[in-house]
């Protein structure tokens, strides 16, 4: 099925015989999606988040995204949290009371943290009512 959004910038990035077709298109032609980001297709595939969720990128993480894909930026070298399955752990919920955020006691679902293509590690965390969800490890506190 064709695709009935349009973009607004269309490139190609290459490093030597590797070449990317990148489009982005503009977030407010999604229902919900935040204001002034990007969502990129790479190749003729959306890049998503870790969890699959449509991920939408702020003008800034654009440049080091597209360098990342042109072998130009190396990869981060931090380690990956030891967050392994069965870990106890806290996460945010997304609810509050006033100005103090929620937070839910579960375990980690995932065998190891995945890294997103926004650099950051993520975690499979169980959040009652709303099944396997991939949180920050940064929002992670181990209990």
């Amino acid at each position: 099925m064709a695709e009935k959004r349009n973009s607004c910038m269309a490139f190609c990035v290459k490093n030597g015989a590797t070449s990317h077709k990148v489009e982005l298109f503009a977030s407010h032609q999604w229902q919900g999606a935040p204001a002034g980001r990007y969502r990129l297709r790479v190749n003729r595939r959306w890049m998503d988040g870790p969890d699959g969720a449509h991920l939408y990128l702020a003008p800034e993480q654009l440049g080091d995204t597209l360098l990342r894909l042109a072998g130009l930026l190396p990869e981060r070298d931090d380690a990956a949290p030891a967050l392994r399955r069965g870990t106890r752990v806290s996460v945010p919920n997304g609810r509050s009371i006033g100005p103090v955020p929620l937070r839910d006691v579960t375990h980690v679902m995932t065998e190891a943290p995945l890294r997103g293509f926004d650099g950051l590690w993520y975690v499979g965390v169980q959040i009652m009512g709303r099944g396997v969800v991939m949180v920050p490890a940064g929002d992670v506190q181990v209990k």
